[in-house]
């Protein structure tokens, strides 16, 4: 959990408490619009077109959304993935206030056995 790499776990309970911040399953979102918010909705490549369709019409008064995900670590084939699917669209269509960044292995700070894991499973198998 991220959360607990930078907040004790009583701080995180304290800001839950105080509604600072909360943790909810995309399921939940259906039927909310959210307000002065900043959403950060993690491990996208698991979720359907209709699943980030509708997070992203949830998107109210000065709130952002941060949509991340690895669509080479999806478990979803290509049609079924939400992340590949608004990829795709930003690509063929700008949309003002919507941006989109990919990332390199050389942006992404993990231990240093992931990259030669990363290269391990790159290797074409003959």
């Amino acid at each position: 959990d991220v959360l607990r790499d930078y907040y004790s776990p009583r701080d995180i309970a304290a800001m839950m408490e105080e509604q600072t911040i909360e943790i909810s399953p995309l399921a939940y979102m259906r039927g909310r619009s959210l307000k002065n918010a900043w959403i950060v909705a993690d491990e996208m490549q698991n979720a359907t077109p209709n699943q980030v369709k509708m997070l992203l019409t949830r998107i109210g008064e000065n709130s952002k959304i941060v949509i991340t995900g690895d669509v080479e670590q999806a478990d979803r084939k290509i049609k079924e993935n939400g992340l590949f699917d608004i990829i795709s669209r930003l690509e063929k269509y700008q949309v003002q206030g919507i941006a989109h960044c990919n990332l390199s292995r050389r942006d992404i700070q993990r231990h240093p056995i992931i990259d030669e894991v990363l290269h391990l499973y790159s290797v074409d198998e003959d």
